[in-house]
């Protein structure tokens, strides 16, 4: 694997680097989450299909000064930078969030855009 996390010795943990990519722990919680936030802030009821697309789910990367500054051992606001897509409506969603404190910090739609080519 050519992640960064390093072993924390004292404690036998992995910790990880601010720039690491999402885990796949990380991947599942922010989708969850973003899942409950889409449905609940657009009054939708759960479909089957699913009318939601999750096209991206990435690190959003900190600022400059957070990384510079980073010590192993010191905690980490890790967030995700999704790009989600109402299948009915065709409207584009783009949001961070945080996955430590699971809170949206930003969230826009975005109608008429064309998203990545995904497949259906």
């Amino acid at each position: 694997k050519n992640s960064s996390f390093r072993i924390n010795a004292e404690y036998g943990e992995m910790e990880p680097h601010p720039l690491d990519p999402l885990t796949n722990e990380e991947i599942s919680t922010a989708s969850s989450f973003m899942k409950s936030e889409v449905f609940t802030a657009r009054g939708l009821e759960p479909s089957n299909p699913p009318r939601i697309r999750f096209l991206i789910v990435t690190l959003h990367e900190p600022e400059k000064a957070v990384v510079l500054g980073f010590k192993p051992g010191m905690p980490i606001d890790r967030r995700a930078f999704l790009v989600l897509l109402d299948t009915k409506t065709r409207v584009l969603l783009e949001c961070i969030i945080s996955i430590t404190e699971r809170k949206v910090i930003d969230w826009k739609e975005i109608p008429n855009a064309k998203g990545p080519i995904h497949l259906e």
